[in-house]
């Protein structure tokens, strides 16, 4: 934890684009522990959140569920079909489709490895986010529906639990009457991010006084906005095109990105963007790296 800050990096803003530097305040933060190559071919996909060649047409599947391609246990490959069913892959190699990257399968390995490590050596080709206003080097989380966050009652902070009936009446549009407490609707689209990196308090090594005037200066606006997007949470509601307008007004006019981006703890949102190394090679270098790092 006494290391150096790193080099300062470029960030991007999950609505318009733009760049901006930011530089982490060291003191260990910003540092990864870089992986090993050995057995490189067996880790795909890359990056610590493995967003370096994830297969979009793939969704993470639910064990235990029954799916569309028939109950668990049976083989079935189809992407998610945005109703909440997942494929179910097999239980046996080799598997019925080598593309499968939830499989284990050599295979499947060295396919999902293949797709990855060119996308490492050629970040032009890495999935890019559409819903900038300006290109971004990357992609974003963001919310694939209208969403809420949901706190359950039994997560509620014990200092706060006692009061949950009197914020229910105070603040109906966070603290609902079965003790939980929800956000939002916050439209389809929102970067996840700019939500759950909210930084609340100073880091133990920091000038506390800083995080504190920008609480102060955004928080109002924040809890205006919370207050107007009016926590209708429930699934009917979600469903509701005038609440989905009303979301996305909300948001629109208030600057509720804005403000959340300014409180955000780390507005690096792009995923998949940097360790560039390799991509200056000629194909044929690259290709010949790709061949040697399946070796090892």
């Amino acid at each position: 934890k006494t290391l150096p800050a790193p080099k300062e990096v470029t960030v991007h803003h999950p609505v318009s684009g733009a760049a901006t530097p930011m530089q982490s305040p060291g003191n260990g933060r910003g540092y990864l522990r870089p992986p090993s190559l050995i057995s490189i071919w067996s880790t795909a996909p890359y990056l610590l959140n493995n967003s370096v060649g994830h297969e979009i047409p793939y969704s993470y599947p639910r064990y235990g569920k029954d799916t569309e391609s028939g109950p668990v246990g049976t083989s079935g490959t189809q992407a998610n079909s945005g109703n909440g069913n997942y494929p179910r892959s097999p239980s046996a190699c080799p598997a019925a489709d080598p593309k499968d990257p939830y499989m284990p399968c050599i295979e499947n390995r060295l396919s999902a490895f293949d797709t990855s490590i060119r996308q490492m050596l050629s970040p032009e080709t890495r999935r890019m986010d559409k819903a900038t206003e300006e290109a971004v080097p990357g992609y974003i989380y963001r919310t694939s529906a209208p969403s809420c966050l949901i706190i359950p009652k039994g997560f509620v902070p014990d200092q706060i639990r006692p009061f949950s009936g009197l914020l229910s009446r105070i603040a109906p549009w966070a603290f609902k009457d079965d003790g939980s407490i929800a956000l939002g609707p916050f439209p389809s689209g929102f970067p996840v991010n700019a939500l759950v990196n909210t930084k609340l308090l100073p880091d133990h090594d920091e000038d506390a006084w800083p995080v504190y005037k920008r609480l102060i200066t955004n928080g109002p606006g924040l809890v205006s906005a919370f207050a107007e997007l009016g926590g209708q949470c429930s699934a009917q509601e979600l469903a509701d095109p005038a609440v989905r307008s009303h979301s996305e007004t909300v948001v629109r006019e208030t600057g509720l990105i804005d403000r959340l981006v300014t409180l955000s703890k780390c507005p690096d949102y792009v995923v998949n963007a940097g360790h560039a190394f390799g991509s200056d090679l000629s194909q044929a270098d690259k290709d010949a790296l790709i061949s040697f790092l399946k070796q090892l």
